[in-house]
């Protein structure tokens, strides 16, 4: 079975997601623990709950202490507006459409607080002390581009100020201020047009990160076509910077090329060339190759080629239900129904099935007849 079709946890996606941008991220921020609420109505009562409180405080205590507000929980929910930023800037690779949707959710309910948030701690800077003036200092940050924190602002160059070199330097540099600043606005028409203008080829020294970019925004935008585009164009690109080495962007670019063709456009001849170089850059991944080998048995009906990568990954995961479905679909396929029942059989039998994937399975297990 693919498991990338089964029915996912959305919660434990974002909260990957956060684990790995605050990695990447250039100033720690506290992150977001999603995993506390049962549902997004629970996340955006306690938002509302926390941001009630702050202001009642701060209109009951003339020298409120910021510590004493729930400052930690605070910058949590801060924190999260700049996960929609990260998503394009530190990945510049689009994810699945259910993390996406989930993704804008939560951003959603954690945006309509950054007002209210804004004033109330600028107007009421004044009265904390100066300890906690700091304190607020790092949330106007966390909050706003503006503020001087997250994006520098890069000043328009002026050309009759410096010499040419200088100034295509500066002209580069104030290129990429601008697309980072519509990022951040969440303007991403803005962006895209930014980095489809002519211009943009001879201002950008990364041509992997522009056209990763433009396939980030338009796969945000639902246009698969556009997005797979402009990701196959990255794709020489990053593998030419990798030196010979499967780099991790690598990886990134034909995993989301492998959704976009499989489960959007279906085009199983374009899905199958970057499951093969997902799989020359990862061949001891049990996930790959369960993924890979159910694609082709499914869409290319090509057990052949199958087996060695159904057989590896049952190898090194004997136990995973997902790929013991796999396996006896295989087996199906080669016509062997009475051992295939009994690899659906004991499929069956994991715990931690999602209801879809008991459907899928027990579909299998009725196909044999067994």
């Amino acid at each position: 079975m693919n498991i990338s079709k089964s029915l996912k946890n959305l919660f434990r996606l974002l909260i990957l997601t956060a684990a790995v941008t605050i990695l990447a991220l250039p100033r720690a921020h506290a992150i977001l623990n999603i995993s506390k609420y049962d549902g997004l109505a629970d996340l955006e009562a306690d938002f509302d709950r926390e941001v009630e409180e702050l202001q009642v405080i701060l209109e009951s205590q003339p020298n409120g202490n910021l510590e004493h507000i729930g400052l930690s929980h605070l910058r949590n929910i801060v924190s999260a507006r700049h996960l929609d930023f990260f998503f394009f800037q530190i990945y510049g690779r689009p994810f699945s459409r259910k993390k996406v949707q989930f993704y804008r959710q939560v951003d959603q309910i954690v945006t309509k607080h950054d007002d209210r948030l804004i004033q109330l701690l600028r107007d009421n800077y004044d009265r904390f002390e100066h300890r906690d003036q700091g304190n607020a200092d790092s949330m106007l940050t966390a909050m706003t581009a503006e503020y001087g924190g997250i994006l520098e602002r890069v000043p328009e160059p002026d050309p009759e100020a410096v010499d040419d070199d200088t100034y295509q330097e500066q002209r580069a540099e104030y290129f990429w201020f601008q697309v980072e600043e519509a990022l951040y606005s969440r303007d991403y028409a803005a962006a895209r047009d930014l980095l489809e203008r002519e211009e943009a080829e001879e201002l950008v020294e990364d041509p992997a990160g522009r056209f990763l970019t433009l396939g980030a925004i338009y796969f945000h935008d639902q246009d698969y076509q556009l997005a797979a585009r402009y990701l196959e164009e990255a794709v020489p690109h990053v593998c030419a910077e990798s030196c010979g080495m499967f780099s991790r962007r690598q990886h990134d670019v034909a995993a989301a090329l492998v959704y976009i063709y499989e489960d959007q456009l279906n085009d199983p001849d374009k899905t199958a060339k970057y499951y093969e170089l997902q799989y020359k850059g990862r061949p001891d991944n049990p996930h790959l190759l369960n993924c890979y080998a159910y694609f082709l048995l499914e869409k290319k009906d090509d057990p052949v080629k199958a087996r060695p990568l159904a057989e590896e990954a049952l190898e090194k995961e004997p136990e995973n239900p997902h790929i013991l479905d796999t396996y006896g679909y295989l087996l199906y396929k080669e016509g062997k129904m009475e051992e295939a029942a009994g690899y659906f059989r004991r499929a069956l039998e994991k715990d931690g099935l999602s209801p879809n994937a008991v459907e899928v399975i027990e579909g299998h297990l009725r196909e044999t007849g067994r």
